[in-house]
């Protein structure tokens, strides 16, 4: 896994086909720029500021990216506020509400370091793995009804 930042796909695979139309249909008044990149930076900054509450973790340089792990809940804030920002046309339903404050307490817990995420700079080859080491010497477990008769 690596840090990257959140694209406007992110955002879009994360809504239903009737919720990209509202969202893309122009219901922006008229020399309004476009919401999604403004709302992915401001949510991005805010969970960098939670990452970086943790004094365990270390930023990537770019103040655009983020944990590979961590963008799903991201986009699960962004898509909560645009479609509380379009009310009029995105329904704030109560599955998003749950999946926006999921992905608060999220973050919550990263800030606290009761979660932890990828630390940039982090050499993955350095980090030990859980290897399973088979043992030469097996013993003879042949079954016999004689061996058993006991049980």
């Amino acid at each position: 896994m690596g840090w990257r930042a959140i694209t406007t796909d992110d955002v879009y695979a994360g809504l239903t086909k009737p919720e990209v139309t509202a969202l893309s249909s122009g219901h922006l008044v008229t020399g309004q720029a476009d919401p999604v990149p403004t709302v992915i930076d401001q949510v991005t900054l805010e969970c960098r500021e939670a990452i970086r509450s943790c004094g365990e973790n270390r930023l990537h340089p770019t103040s655009t990216h983020l944990p590979e792990s961590t963008i799903r809940h991201a986009c699960a804030i962004i898509i909560y506020r645009l479609c509380s920002r379009f009310s009029t046309v995105l329904k704030v339903s109560d599955d998003r509400r749950d999946q926006k404050n999921d992905a608060m307490k999220y973050f919550d817990k990263v800030a606290s370091c009761a979660r932890a995420v990828e630390r940039y700079g982090e050499d993955e080859s350095n980090t030990p793995s859980a290897e399973i080491e088979v043992s030469e010497n097996v013993p003879d477990r042949q079954w016999s009804r004689e061996k058993q008769s006991g049980l």
